[in-house]
């Protein structure tokens, strides 16, 4: 709502990479004026993810293993590639499965895979016989989080993809 009092916007589209297709998919759950979504890689098995940022960490920061501290307030966080992570957030990020995005029910849904195996279908086959309006692509790219951000190649084929999609689905 305070987007649209500013803007003037009528309607919301929403597009998320890997974690933020989680974040995108919460938020448009909640909002009325949400339209359409893109999910683009979204996370769908919680405890793998958990356990990806684990191995980034300590490939990252050649650490063992995120540890846990006590902040000055008494809460426990580990720092998890350069963020911190109370045992609650990652108990909810663990949690994570496709259960989630069965919230989009109502309203037309892009998940784009990028994986070079296309492991991602058999999980969106499952959602989309309950979604209905859900357009699976697939789109092989290497993994736009996991490269150099001083070499990365823009994925243009999916930015493409996205763009006309959100323009088909459009007001």
């Amino acid at each position: 709502n305070f987007l649209a009092a500013r803007t003037g916007c009528s309607s919301i589209h929403l597009v998320g990479l890997r974690f933020g297709a989680t974040v995108a998919t919460v938020a448009a759950s909640k909002l009325d004026r949400a339209e359409a979504t893109v999910l683009w890689d979204p996370v769908t098995d919680g405890a793998a993810y958990v356990d990806e940022l684990a191995r980034r960490h300590r490939k990252s920061f050649l650490d063992p293993a995120p540890r846990f501290r006590t902040t000055p307030s008494g809460q426990e966080v580990a720092d998890l590639l350069g963020l911190p992570a109370t045992r609650t957030l990652l108990g909810e990020l663990q949690g994570i499965d496709l259960s989630v995005y069965r919230s989009l029910q109502h309203q037309p849904v892009l998940w784009i895979d990028s994986s070079e195996d296309g492991t991602g279908s058999e999980s969106v086959a499952t959602l989309a016989a309950d979604l209905g309006r859900l357009e699976y692509r697939s789109i092989q790219y290497p993994e736009i989080w996991s490269q150099d951000p001083y070499k990365v190649r823009l994925p243009h084929d999916i930015l493409h993809t996205i763009g006309s999609w959100l323009l088909e689905h459009g007001q």
